[in-house]
């Protein structure tokens, strides 16, 4: 995966990050909250301003109840 692939893909993490905390009916702050971070950690993540740690992305996961899948490199979607 090259840079530009890598910036696409944490986009389209935000983006549904986003989705899925407001399909949850989820304010920025609740996330913080339940993820035990501060509001504007949410905010920064969220316009892929910084990266999500592992640990903050497997807490999100079970938070919003969705499912984290790894993919083998030559696997087809």
């Amino acid at each position: 995966m090259d840079k530009e692939q890598i910036i696409e893909a944490r986009k389209q993490l935000c983006a549904s990050m986003k989705e899925m905390r407001k399909q949850n009916g989820l304010t920025q702050a609740d996330v913080a909250k339940l993820l035990d971070v501060k509001e504007y950690t949410i905010s920064k993540i969220e316009s892929g301003k910084w990266a999500i740690s592992v640990d903050t992305l497997i807490r999100l996961s079970d938070a919003l109840k969705f499912k984290i899948s790894l993919k083998e490199e030559n696997e087809v979607n």
